[in-house]
């Protein structure tokens, strides 16, 4: 989750650590945004979700996939 508390690891002169993470998941992703987020936070907290217990919800482009 791209957050001000790791810009620093997203920033100059980390691109390797970048290039490590995309390797990572198989959506080549690096950090999701936190709006990439938002979705399953407003379903969850939504009545649609009423029937949902007990369950993980993976939003991480596919990072547990792997």
């Amino acid at each position: 989750m791209a957050t001000p508390l790791n810009a620093h690891l997203r920033g100059p002169g980390n691109e390797d650590y970048i290039k490590l993470m995309r390797t990572m998941t198989p959506t080549g992703r690096d950090f999701l945004s936190v709006e990439e987020m938002t979705g399953a936070a407003v379903f969850l907290a939504s009545d649609d979700a009423s029937a949902v217990h007990g369950a993980t919800l993976m939003v991480d482009a596919g990072w547990s996939a792997i």
